[in-house]
């Protein structure tokens, strides 16, 4: 276990160093960025543990793992998400480097190492949704379990489609009712899984969505308005998929 810590800007740097030079590796071996000038205790609240071995299955095991810790410790969303987004920047991209070896394998005798926009958190909606530990965080914090399981049941080095076509857009996965109306028409429940063909590009997928919805903001309450009224005025083209 370790305490909770946040990357200085020298931190940054040098995890970014570190990322770049393990593209050409085939060992895992990164520098100690657990202690000063590269990060520091996070001083607002009291100390919270972490479990820097920890192996999760899921992106799901992610979200779930740090709600838990972080509400255990009086720490809730509110405090992360609203009054101090700034801060947890630097705490979401220490967590990514402490369990870096869960998003991070070897391919052809090398590490295949994922855009830098996975493990440095960001103030910016374009690239924070793309984060490995921050978003797990954001959307289960948001939606629980029962309605993340589109963007979470996945490895926790995967970015899947429902994560890129629907996520990528703030409004969209800030809305509860269309969070739910996404895993009504796209998650099987018997299965477990997404249904078959959700994440392509035909007639009423997640892609043709995320389009539908947009073009939706310009004339409907989108926010004011329960999941039945939105599925009502979806076009026929969603209707195999209810």
């Amino acid at each position: 276990m370790i305490e909770l810590r946040k990357f200085t800007k020298q931190g940054i740097q040098s995890f970014e160093t570190y990322l770049r030079l393990l593209s050409n590796l085939n060992t895992l071996d990164p520098p100690n960025l657990n202690e000063e000038p590269y990060s520091n205790n996070v001083e607002l609240f009291d100390s919270v543990s972490i479990d820097d071995n920890k192996t999760f299955l899921t992106r799901m095991e992610i979200g779930r793992y740090l709600f838990e810790q972080l509400n255990n410790a009086g720490i809730g969303r509110e405090k992360i998400i609203v009054e101090n987004p700034g801060l947890w920047v630097d705490v979401w991209s220490w967590l990514a480097f402490i369990w870096l070896k869960q998003f991070v394998h070897i391919d052809n005798g090398i590490f295949n190492v994922p855009v830098t926009s996975r493990f440095i958190a960001s103030h910016e909606w374009n690239r924070f949704y793309r984060h490995f530990v921050a978003t797990p965080y954001y959307i289960y914090s948001l939606h629980g379990e029962k309605n993340s399981k589109l963007f979470l049941e996945c490895a926790p080095s995967v970015h899947n489609e429902f994560m890129e076509q629907l996520a990528s857009r703030q409004w969209l996965i800030t809305s509860k009712p269309l969070v739910e109306l996404a895993h009504i028409l796209y998650w099987d429940r018997e299965g477990n899984k997404p249904k078959r063909g959700a994440g392509g590009k035909n007639a009423g997928t997640a892609r043709r969505l995320g389009k539908i919805i947009n073009q939706f903001r310009l004339t409907y309450d989108l926010q004011n308005m329960n999941v039945e009224e939105i599925l009502n005025i979806l076009p026929s083209e969603f209707n195999e998929w209810r």
